[in-house]
């Protein structure tokens, strides 16, 4: 499976599971990065069932493609999509 191919797979559950939230997905070859943007903030700041989830996607996206980089941000982060 592609690294893209994965990504979209976990963020569909994402929706699935926290229905308020909002997704964006970018690859920038330049950097081999990953960026996901997640909205709203309060999903950073208040549930901690989300961060538990983004912490599984993280690490496991790291095991399956080591030589790839991503990155969550969200909607005050310094980097823009």
């Amino acid at each position: 499976m592609k690294p893209s191919e994965f990504i979209n797979k976990k963020i569909e559950y994402l929706k699935f599971k926290f229905k308020d939230i909002e997704i964006k997905y970018q690859y920038k070859i330049t950097t081999n990065t990953h960026i996901i943007k997640i909205s709203p903030l309060s999903l950073y700041e208040n549930n901690i069932e989300y961060l538990f989830d983004e912490d599984d996607f993280e690490n496991e996206f790291n095991k399956l493609y080591p030589f790839e980089e991503i990155l969550f941000i969200s909607e005050d982060s310094l980097t823009k999509i």
